[in-house]
């Protein structure tokens, strides 16, 4: 079942326009979204829009900490900023990170940040390459239960795993740019961008060709 949210032109003040990453706070059912301009924005479980941070662009990742703080980061300038859920008391919590773009929290409870390059945060101001930038061609990860990453290869139109040996697999994509379904490398995608994962090991893949503005699809892989 689909249904969806509609964001209008203002919200309260604000000019909402291009929406970006999405987390979800589990426990609130509320949703935080950044539009990669300026703005973070709250979505309630009644369905209360309101803008809690106007930031510098652009404005990328958001992910809900075990502690249920907010981290959020910023494409150009490097850096991931920790804040309340009310979009209060924004302090950085790393920089140096090279475009970042996607924050996930393992079940290490660690932070994990998809830029140039998958980053390990283990703490305020300290990060490790997990994997190196050239060896990763996407944008967003998502991460298993086995602490194997996902990645939409957004380039190459692949979805790849990345297992913690190092060892990459093409898993589903076999390059040509469309959104056809198959299994495995029969299986095509037109731009592959978002990637997450659920409680099962399903995988939710978002597609957009900038080239010839295709794709626009939400794929769903299934292991079997």
């Amino acid at each position: 079942m689909v249904s969806t949210i509609s964001i209008p032109t203002y919200v309260g003040t604000s000019t909402f326009y291009s929406p970006y990453n999405i987390a979800l706070d589990r426990n609130s059912k509320s949703l935080y979204v950044t539009d990669f301009n300026e703005h973070l924005m709250k979505i309630t479980s009644a369905g209360d829009m309101s803008v809690i941070l106007t930031d510098s662009m652009p404005l990328a990742g958001i992910a809900v900490g075990p502690n249920n703080k907010l981290y959020l980061g910023n494409n150009t300038r490097g850096e991931i900023f920790e804040l309340d859920t009310t979009g209060e008391n924004k302090t950085t919590y790393v920089s140096g990170i090279v475009t970042p773009r996607n924050i996930i929290f393992g079940n290490d409870n660690l932070m994990y940040v998809a830029g140039y390059g998958i980053y390990k945060v283990s703490g305020p101001g300290s990060y490790t390459y997990e994997v190196a930038g050239s060896q990763f061609n996407g944008w967003e990860i998502a991460m298993d239960s086995a602490g194997n990453f996902y990645e939409a290869d957004h380039f190459n139109n692949r979805v790849r795993k990345i297992e913690r040996d190092g060892t990459i697999t093409n898993i589903a994509g076999n390059g040509e740019a469309a959104d056809i379904d198959g299994i495995g490398l029969n299986a095509s995608f037109d731009g592959p961008q978002g990637i997450t994962i659920d409680k099962d090991g399903n995988l939710y893949v978002t597609t957009f060709n900038y080239s010839t503005n295709t794709g626009n699809k939400v794929r769903k892989i299934t292991f079997r």
